[in-house]
């Protein structure tokens, strides 16, 4: 029960949980893993679930749809979730197919009822990290708070300069990505909830995620943008 914890060579031990993510480290299991059959990288990008008579708490991997997709055959979060025999289950908020990270189903009328009232008075406070194409030195100029009217055009979205609605959102701080010097890793603190919002938003500073082709990142690598903290 004891030990340290190395990324690349560094010591990451004693750094709090969101300097771990934004290093790209999203959840670090403190205990023995139930599916002893698998990996370590197996169990991490498991669903992870904490579930109580309101509400489910998932991690949600990457490339998963969050709600149930247009095709029966597809695979999604709350397909998986009913596959383990949750019913009732409603989503009060979306992460887009790409994204991973932490979500929020709630079992009941009534509890999605009541998490759209405390989003909609801007009671949740979300935090995201994402790895976009600019060596940190350059990152740092986004710290800040960012503006935008963004405008929903078929399956994307752009910014506009009148029509859209505006949308909000705080780039915290920018850290370097371990091996990788041309890139950085930004804590965002996000305001509202649109589609696409931080990819639009990053991209439209001159920060596109990497891998993020519909967004201007650059195409062969994969787009990292994980919701940490809820």
């Amino acid at each position: 029960d004891s030990g340290r914890i190395l990324l690349d060579g560094v010591d990451i031990t004693k750094l709090p949980m969101y300097r771990r993510a934004i290093l790209g480290l999203g959840y670090l299991p403190q205990e023995t893993s139930i599916f002893r059959g698998m990996t370590v990288e197996q169990n991490i990008a498991c669903v992870l679930e904490m579930v109580e008579p309101d509400e489910i708490v998932a991690l949600k991997p990457a490339g998963l749809a969050s709600g149930l997709p247009r095709d029966p055959a597809a695979d999604s979060l709350v397909r998986r979730l009913a596959a383990q025999g949750y019913s009732v289950l409603r989503l009060v908020h979306r992460l887009d197919a790409p994204s991973c990270g932490l979500m929020l189903v709630a079992r009941s009328a009534e509890a999605a009822a009541h998490y759209a009232r405390e989003i909609a008075a801007r009671r949740w406070h979300k935090w995201y990290v994402a790895q976009v194409a600019l060596s940190p030195l350059k990152a740092e100029q986004l710290v800040g708070a960012h503006k935008a009217y963004l405008k929903v055009d078929g399956r994307s979205v752009r910014v506009v300069r009148a029509g859209g609605k505006p949308s909000f959102l705080d780039v915290v701080m920018v850290a370097p990505v371990p091996g990788v010097p041309d890139e950085s890793h930004v804590l965002v603190q996000l305001h509202t909830g649109r589609l696409h919002q931080i990819r639009v938003m990053l991209a439209h500073l001159g920060a596109p995620l990497s891998g993020d082709v519909r967004y201007g990142g650059a195409p062969g690598q994969t787009m990292y943008l994980e919701h940490v903290i809820l």
